[in-house]
């Protein structure tokens, strides 16, 4: 159950592995679930799920999603972008906007609910995810 699981979008811009590779988080509404690798396979059948999310919040947040037949690639995918959406909403709303690290390109970090430091949602790539315990997810987030 532990193992570590991902699935790639097909990109025919991308040049390398066959044109398929990480998704970005920000550009999930720009996706459709054909451009999921392997057929958008099937994640859980569980139809409540609960993803971890810990990068790059200094304080990581559980966060619960709800899909009547369980969850595809894609679904999953979904659940990732809204939590992340909402986790950068909130913190926003609490501290507003940090900039950006003197002389570099990095966010700066917040002090709000979740911490945010080091990536914009612009970042953040799924690179994996792991179920630890039926419907308990968490990420492999890269930047």
């Amino acid at each position: 159950m532990s193992q570590i699981q991902s699935f790639d979008i097909l990109d025919a811009e991308y040049e390398f592995d066959g044109g398929a590779r990480c998704p970005r988080v920000e550009e999930f509404p720009e996706i459709t679930p054909d451009m999921i690798s392997d057929g958008n396979p099937v994640v859980t059948e569980l139809e409540r799920i609960t993803i971890e999310f810990s990068y790059p919040l200094g304080q990581p947040t559980v966060r619960e999603f709800f899909k009547p037949g369980g969850f595809t690639a894609y679904d999953f995918y979904r659940a990732v972008y809204e939590g992340y959406v909402k986790i950068y909403a909130e913190e926003e709303a609490a501290t507003g906007d940090p900039g950006v690290i003197p002389g570099m390109l990095n966010r700066a970090a917040s002090n709000g609910p979740h911490g945010i430091w080091g990536h914009g949602l612009e970042d953040l790539f799924l690179e994996g995810f792991r179920e630890h315990q039926p419907g308990h997810f968490t990420l492999g987030i890269g930047s």
